[in-house]
C-alpha cells in the first residue's frame, strides 16, 4: 500500500506569528516530530509527500527527509487556515491507488498489519467516548448552511456519537474515499460565509475529515478497518507511551493537547537523538541559524 504525507505550510508559519508553534510547545519539537515521523516510516515503506514549495524546502532541501518523492500542490489553497485538514482532504482526493495517510506526529517501530493494507477503509481508531466531538457537531450543524446528509441522517440516532480518528486513514475502497473527499471540500466551500458564526472554527476540521468519514461509512454500511480497537482511556494517554517503545508500544500518536506538553516534546526530541542523531542536530543547527 501507497504511504503519503501531506504537509501544508501556511498553517504552520502563520501559527507562529501569533506565538502558537501550530500547537506545539516549541517549534523544534514540530520539526522533529516531522522528521522522527517520516524516518520512522521509511524504515519499512517508500514515502511521498504532498506538499507546497514552502514545506518542500523545509522538509527535504534543510532537514534532508528521505521522502521517495514530493508533489507541490498546496501552493495555490486559499482557504482559511483554521482549516488545516482540507489539504488532507485534498490530498486523499488527488489518490489514484490504494493508500494511507499518516500524520506527521505519528510513529512507528512495526509495519502495518495486513488488516490496515488489506482494508477497504483504514482508520487508527473508533472514538465513542468524546463527548467533544458532540459540541463541535452540535455547533455545526446549529450555525452553518450546509450540512451533509450522512450528518443529518447519523444525528438522528441520538445514541451513536462516534466519530473516527484520523491520525491513520486510507484504504482499497477509492471510490469511497473520492466521494467522500468530494463531499468534505464541498461541506466545507458551500459554508465559507457563515464560518463567522463559529466560536472555534478550528474545531470545523474534526466535523468534515473525521465526523463525515464516520457517518458516510456508516451510511452507506462500510466496514471500517481501525490499527488500534483497545484503546481504553478517552484522553488517548495510551498513544504516548514513549517509555514502552518499541516493546509494548509500537504505534504513537501524538495529538491535540499532547502537543502542548513539554515532557512529550522532550520524548520526541530524545527519541529522535537516539534513533537518528544526524537529523536531531540537523535541526538543531537550524533553529540556532534561525533557518527553520
Amino acid at each position: 500500500m501507497k504511504i503519503i504525507q501531506s504537509y501544508w505550510s501556511k498553517p504552520y508559519e502563520e501559527s507562529r506569528l501569533g506565538n502558537q508553534m501550530g500547537g506545539w510547545y516549541d517549534k523544534m519539537f514540530h520539526y522533529m516530530s516531522c522528521a522522527l515521523s517520516c524516518l520512522k516510516l521509511s524504515e519499512f515503506y517508500p514515502i511521498e509527500l504532498i506538499t507546497d514549495r514552502k514545506g518542500k524546502e523545509i522538509l527535504i532541501d534543510k532537514i534532508g527527509l528521505p521522502y521517495q518523492s514530493v508533489k507541490e500542490e498546496f501552493d495555490q489553497l486559499d482557504y482559511p487556515t483554521e482549516l488545516w485538514a482540507i489539504a488532507k482532504i485534498i490530498t486523499y482526493n488527488m489518490q489514484l491507488e490504494p493508500f494511507l495517510h499518516v500524520d506527521n506526529d505519528f510513529y512507528i517501530w512495526k509495519p502495518f498489519p495486513e488488516s490496515i493494507e488489506t482494508g477497504d477503509l483504514c482508520v487508527q481508531s473508533i472514538e465513542k467516548e468524546h463527548i467533544h466531538n458532540d459540541l463541535f457537531v452540535t455547533e455545526i450543524s446549529d450555525n452553518l448552511e450546509y450540512i451533509p446528509n450522512a450528518i443529518i441522517e447519523q444525528r438522528r440516532n441520538i445514541s451513536d456519537k462516534r466519530s473516527i480518528n484520523a491520525g491513520i486513514i486510507g484504504g482499497n475502497n477509492l471510490a469511497f474515499i473520492h466521494n467522500y473527499s468530494q463531499e468534505a471540500i464541498q461541506f466545507v466551500e458551500q459554508n465559507m460565509g457563515s464560518l463567522r458564526k463559529l466560536k472555534e472554527p478550528v474545531h470545523f476540521n474534526i466535523v468534515f475529515e473525521q465526523y463525515l468519514f464516520y457517518c458516510m461509512a456508516n451510511q452507506q454500511k462500510k466496514t471500517i478497518s481501525c490499527l488500534l480497537t483497545e484503546l481504553k482511556d478517552p484522553g488517548y494517554r495510551e498513544l504516548v507511551r514513549f517509555w514502552d517503545v518499541p516493546n509494548s508500544s509500537a504505534y504513537i500518536h501524538t495529538l491535540a493537547s499532547f502537543k502542548k506538553d513539554y515532557l512529550i516534546g522532550e520524548q520526541i526530541a530524545q527519541r529522535l537523538w537516539y534513533e537518528y542523531p544526524e537529523y536531531f542536530l540537523r535541526i538543531q543547527k537550524l533553529i540556532e541559524r534561525e533557518a527553520l
